[in-house]
């Protein structure tokens, strides 16, 4: 059976040393393939269905004939804002049953909507997490679903900027389904409506009142900005721990993730999406691939947001088996990015 841990077994140690928030759990699931898919061939018939290894190809010429051929590949699947891990696991086993280790996270939706200045600390965790589990060596791809999950994944990419000259992931590239797009009050409606769904008729309610507080959050912070700014002036504590101060959080979340260069991108992404429009998500392909990155679209016809595997599961999987299998083998060198 794949092995799954939780955070739990892990933070006891970290909480103790008092370098995190003792009320901040991070509940995981990490999986390592078996031995027999760590041996399937690049295409094997397993219980009567098709499976393609992602990584090492092995052909009958040759074991393998790219680099990294020892390294199983690191997935990190970000879920998206209020996802369940029952829902999210369809995606982990695609890669689990194709020879992949897989992390599996989904944010705590408090910390997309009220606790946003926790997320810095968050990341610093997911970054420790990776680091702890010795996942550093293995080529990494980040899956990322919709805005909740590109949020969280900025926040990553901020703490490994921070860390870089002490600790460096073998990030590949990476896939977003769904994502991103610039936020504004009407998609965080939409989310949080689709998020309260179960509340039947309560959910425009219920999404209206932490529309509020988001609303109230945001203009508190720039109003103690300013305040502080008349009275004290400018403060060296950020530069003290530039890791977990920010003054407006999620600011420069997707300027974040733009600054990447030398990286694969794919986007999942549909005609049919009702809360990221597609046009959202090219524009922003378009400015990563200007950046010099490599950049891939598929874009489905009618999916609903999130939806895409579902409704295509065979053009889903191909899109991103190949994308690893690519990138894999194109050895680019290391991703470069850069903090604020």
């Amino acid at each position: 059976m794949p092995q799954k841990q939780h955070y739990q077994h892990l933070a006891k140690d970290m909480d103790s040393s008092g370098e995190f928030p003792d009320d901040m759990e991070l509940e995981f699931y990490i999986q390592f393939p078996t031995a027999k898919d760590k041996n399937l061939n690049s295409h094997d018939v397993v219980n009567g269905k098709s499976e393609d290894k992602i990584w090492p190809v092995l052909t009958s010429s040759s074991d393998t004939v790219e680099a990294d051929r020892e390294k199983d590949v690191l997935i990190v699947l970000l879920g998206w804002a209020g996802a369940q891990h029952k829902y999210l696991s369809k995606y982990s086993d695609y890669y689990l049953n194709r020879g992949c280790i897989v992390l599996r996270y989904i944010t705590p939706l408090r910390y997309h909507f009220v606790d946003t200045r926790k997320l810095p600390h968050l990341a610093e965790k997911i970054v420790r997490l990776l680091k702890d589990l010795q996942l550093d060596a293995h080529p990494t791809f980040f899956h990322v679903f919709s805005n909740g999950g590109a949020f969280t994944y900025s926040y990553i990419l901020r703490e490994l900027a921070r860390v870089q000259n002490t600790f460096q992931m073998d990030i590949k590239g990476t896939i977003f389904d769904s994502a991103p797009s610039p936020r504004s009050m009407q998609t965080c409606f939409q989310a949080l409506v689709s998020i309260f769904s179960n509340l039947r008729i309560f959910r425009f309610l219920a999404a209206a009142f932490v529309i509020f507080l988001l609303v109230c959050q945001v203009f508190w912070y720039h109003l103690k900005t300013a305040v502080n700014f008349c009275i004290v002036g400018d403060s060296l504590d950020a530069l003290e721990s530039p890791g977990r101060c920010e003054a407006t959080p999620l600011t420069n979340w997707l300027g974040r993730i733009a600054k990447l260069r030398n990286h694969n991108f794919l986007f999942l992404y549909s005609d049919g999406d009702e809360l990221i429009p597609c046009d959202k998500i090219e524009r922003f392909a378009a400015i990563a691939e200007a950046r010099g990155n490599k950049v891939e679209k598929v874009k489905f016809a009618g999916s609903e947001h999130v939806l895409h595997y579902r409704k295509y599961p065979k053009e889903y999987g191909s899109a991103v088996t190949q994308f690893v299998r690519s990138t894999m083998k194109e050895h680019r060198g290391k991703t470069i990015w850069e903090d604020e």
